[in-house]
């Protein structure tokens, strides 16, 4: 079991932000976020921006893409 890659990209940024590190949301440049809330698009962006979330390299994201307890 586990949780799809844009909610690990909320929780992650949530807690990046109220860590009081600063991070930007320009918008996001991965193709396949059209169909995910728009809060989980400006996380990814932002965890995009510091390093955190590259995506598969092919400008995808994979937000449906399940993540392991263990992967986060």
């Amino acid at each position: 079991s586990g949780v799809p890659r844009w909610q690990m990209a909320v929780f992650l940024e949530r807690l990046i932000s109220r860590a009081g590190i600063p991070v930007s949301s320009d918008g996001a440049r991965f193709t396949d976020l059209a169909a995910v809330p728009d809060e989980a698009v400006a996380a990814i962006s932002a965890l995009d921006s510091i390093g955190i979330a590259r995506g598969l390299g092919d400008g995808r994201f994979d937000p449906w893409a399940l993540v392991s307890r263990w992967e986060m």
